[in-house]
């Protein structure tokens, strides 16, 4: 079946915008609710380049320095599933550009363009710009950050071509396991990074496993400090059309349940709302509406949710073709997959639901790096135009396919 063609000049900017060419898949895709079928014409360990130890080495470089990756629609036929710069603090870090395409189901791994060498140890502060921006020394244009742990405060934005990745506020940075407030982007066609403002981001202090969503529809990229967000009083932005720092107050709620050590928010834009999910108590879910600044001011609401909720740390998705968010739990070792689901409607108020998801087929293929997947289950929504039930795919990487389910509506 073949996908309709969008312009580039009529391309909505959205996050995930219309697929921009006519495209078959190469592979067999799932038909039946709850199953997956693996794909991969090779493996994340089977384009590991050379000076790393071993292929557990190549593993930690990637996926398991505390973050993963970002689906970038616009970065191929089918959209690719990104991984760059990853590092920070003591582990090997990778100042590359790895990724899986989704257009012919193959990894790769590609030079930075900021000519910096590729290098498997963590760069120490003595090797850039110093504070606030970390910049390697060195590059031959632009400025690229040192690597950081990427938890989820890199994402995904379609300006640019190919679209661009952007690194919001990043902490573990360099071997010295610093942080910063600064921002930086990189630009998917050429993979040079430059600084992207000169702003600081306006949050009280950066902090490790600060988190970072995407509403496009607005025009904002959220940065949240850990801690249960319903109880603070005031959110940070990054305003992309000036990229200019901002900050948005808010009325307190303290009813907010338990904090996990890894807190996350993440947005349906569909739905304009922004969740904080802090743990696993039946409070632990907050939800704020994202329709105007009026209504971001009135704060969050805790709906409560019926079902266990999986430990926070790892980034929600949403899937429009079964109206709900999923992500896979803890490390993705065992890969458990939970499906929360919003209410009709008074999303504030309104209880939601947590369940567990059997995955037939091919499954769901267990992580071998430790340290949680965070972000490693993705939206295509190039697979997601063939068929609604399609679009969520899950890359444990290792010597593992990826995954494409097919969800029940």
């Amino acid at each position: 079946m073949l996908l309709s063609v969008a312009s580039s000049a009529n391309r909505s900017r959205r996050v995930h915008p219309p697929v921009s060419q006519p495209w078959t898949p190469a592979y067999s895709l799932p038909s039946t609710n709850n199953t997956s079928v693996l794909i991969g014409t090779n493996t994340l360990r089977g384009v590991r380049p050379s000076g790393y130890n071993s292929d557990a080495d190549w593993d930690q470089a990637v996926f398991g320095q505390y973050g993963s990756g970002t689906m970038c629609q616009l970065a191929s036929v089918a959209g690719r599933y990104i991984v760059s710069n990853s590092g920070g603090h003591d582990p090997p870090q990778q100042n590359q550009v790895v990724s899986f395409d989704f257009t012919d189901a193959a990894w790769r791994v590609e030079a930075n363009g900021n000519g910096i060498a590729s290098t498997r140890d963590t760069p120490d502060v003595s090797s850039t710009n110093g504070a606030p921006y970390f910049e390697l020394n060195g590059a031959s244009t632009g400025q690229m950050p040192c690597s950081s742990h990427l938890y989820n405060n890199q994402v995904y934005y379609p300006i640019g071509n190919k679209g661009t990745i952007f690194v919001v506020a990043p902490s573990a940075i360099c071997s010295n396991s610093l942080q910063s407030k600064s921002v930086h982007r990189m630009d998917i066609e050429t993979r040079i990074w430059t600084r992207a403002s000169t702003a600081q981001m306006t949050i009280a202090e950066p902090q490790f496993e600060s988190s970072v969503a995407v509403d496009s529809i607005a025009g904002r990229i959220y940065l949240a400090r850990p801690g249960r967000q319903a109880e603070l009083s005031s959110v940070s932005y990054l305003r992309m059309s000036d990229l200019t720092a901002q900050t948005i107050s808010y009325t307190s709620n303290g009813s907010q349940g338990n904090t996990s050590t890894y807190p996350q928010i993440f947005i349906g834009e569909e739905l304009r709302i922004m969740c904080s999910h802090s743990g696993t108590t039946s409070t632990c879910l907050a939800v704020m509406d994202l329709t105007n600044d009026t209504t971001i001011a009135q704060g969050y609401g805790v709906p409560g949710v019926s079902g266990a909720m999986p430990e926070a740390g790892n980034r929600w998705i949403w899937h429009p073709g079964s109206a709900a968010f999923y992500c896979i739990a803890d490390d993705g070792n065992p890969a458990v997959l939970y499906k929360l689901k919003p209410p009709a409607s008074n999303y504030k108020t309104s209880a939601w639901t947590c369940t567990q998801v059997a995955i037939g087929g091919g499954g769901l293929p267990a992580r071998v790096t430790s340290n949680r997947q965070y972000s490693s289950l993705c939206f295509v929504p190039a697979l997601a135009a063939i068929d609604s039930r399609l679009g969520m795919a899950w890359l444990a990487g290792d010597n593992t396919q990826v995954a494409i389910l097919c969800l029940a509506p």
